[in-house]
């Protein structure tokens, strides 16, 4: 099932995606790992999609980051099966069902998990065990999400 992404609503979209803009990049270390902390602390949603490929994209700062913000209740992790290491992704899988992160297989399904707290406004709750959680939309998501 391809599912599309829900209606943004009168908020403006904003992706804020991390690297060198036009081939340029930051001009101290530190100034882009400020900028992608600070990006990230002040999203709705934080969406990692890990097509992980020990060759050409191992995607360790990736790690550190989901790992950062998984507790944060607004982390969906996005873990393609048919990626070139998927066994490498099992440690994050592990992680994100430890604090209850969403994961899905595919870049719709992770896209669409990641834009419905952004376009339905839903407020965060917490479970029993203190971890954040929104409180409507999981049934939206079984084709999608990982068990």
């Amino acid at each position: 099932m391809t599912s599309s992404p829900p209606e943004a609503g009168a908020q403006p979209l904003t992706d804020l995606t991390a690297g060198s803009r036009d081939g340029v990049r930051a001009e101290r270390y530190e100034n882009q790992v400020d900028w992608e902390t600070d990006a990230r602390a002040g999203a709705t949603a934080i969406l990692f999609w890990i097509p992980r490929d020990m060759r050409t994209m191992p995607g360790m700062t990736t790690n550190v980051e989901f790992g950062l913000d998984v507790r944060t209740g607004r982390a969906v992790l996005g873990l393609p099966a048919n990626c070139p290491n998927p066994e490498r992704n099992r440690y994050l899988a592990y992680v994100a069902r430890r604090h209850g992160a969403p994961m899905c297989e595919t870049l719709d399904g992770t896209v669409t998990r990641a834009l419905t707290p952004v376009a339905a406004g839903l407020a965060f709750c917490r479970d029993t065990g203190g971890r954040k959680v929104l409180a409507e939309v999981e049934e939206e998501f079984t084709d999608h999400v990982i068990q």
